[in-house]
C-alpha cells in the first residue's frame, strides 16, 4: 500500500517538477526584458518634454523597479521547490527499490 502511495507521490512530483522547470525560463526572459526596457527608459526620461509622457514613463519605471525583486523572489521560490521535488522523487525511487 505504501509503495503505491510513493509511486503516486513520485508521479505528482515529476509532473510539478516539469511545470516548474518549464516556467523558470519564462521568468528569466521576463526579467531580462524588464532590465532592457528599464535601461532604455531611464535615459529617455531626461529627453521627454511632454508632462503626460514623463508621468507615464515614471510610472512604468516604478512598476519595473518593483517587479524585478518580485521576479527574483519567484525564481528563488521555484528553484527551492524544484530542489524539494527532486528530493521527493529520489526518496520515492529509493523506497521502491
Amino acid at each position: 500500500m505504501t509503495e503505491t502511495v510513493d509511486l503516486a507521490e513520485k508521479r505528482a512530483a515529476q509532473r510539478r517538477r516539469m511545470y516548474v522547470s518549464g516556467h523558470l525560463p519564462e521568468l528569466f526572459k521576463e526579467r531580462e526584458r524588464i532590465r532592457a526596457e528599464l535601461h532604455a527608459a531611464v535615459p529617455q526620461l531626461k529627453t521627454l518634454t511632454d508632462q503626460l509622457a514623463v508621468k507615464n514613463l515614471r510610472n512604468r519605471i516604478s512598476y519595473m523597479r518593483q517587479r524585478l525583486p518580485l521576479l527574483a523572489a519567484e525564481v528563488k521560490a521555484l528553484v527551492d521547490e524544484r530542489k524539494a521535488l527532486l528530493e521527493t522523487i529520489r526518496a520515492a525511487r529509493e523506497s521502491a527499490s
